[in-house]
């Protein structure tokens, strides 16, 4: 089914989904679904992700330990993808460091704080 796509498990399609203003939706045999922006509220019940943000409202609004949560039942092939994914969802710029396994996320966890006053931060 659409709602089980692997794809909404995967951690790099979260800013797939995100960044661009336009997503088309397509089935296993490439007939178009819809649109990100007219399939939001089905969207939303599959990824957690509210409606305006998926009809292209600003990440500012959305609390840091929110956008963490779209990605905590996401799975990538390295234990450290999972952060690098998160990094342009939380405006983070820091070095990508293959090996570092679950410390890049204290590493992410270092440079959020450095950067920003959001104290959901501290739910994780």
């Amino acid at each position: 089914t659409f709602s089980g796509s692997k794809w909404f498990k995967r951690g790099w399609t979260l800013q797939e989904l995100l960044e661009p203003s336009k997503v088309e939706l397509y089935s296993p045999n490439w007939r178009k679904l819809g649109e990100k922006a007219t399939m939001a509220d089905m969207l939303r019940h599959i990824t957690g992700i509210e409606e305006e943000v998926l009809k292209g409202g600003s990440l500012e609004n959305v609390s840091i330990a929110e956008r963490m949560d779209w990605a905590a039942d996401r799975q990538t092939t390295r234990p450290e993808d999972i952060t690098y994914c998160l990094m342009g969802i939380l405006d983070v710029n820091m070095p990508v460091l293959y090996g570092e396994k679950t410390k890049a996320f204290i590493h992410l966890q270092g440079e959020i704080l450095k950067n920003s006053e959001d104290q959901s931060l501290f739910a994780w």
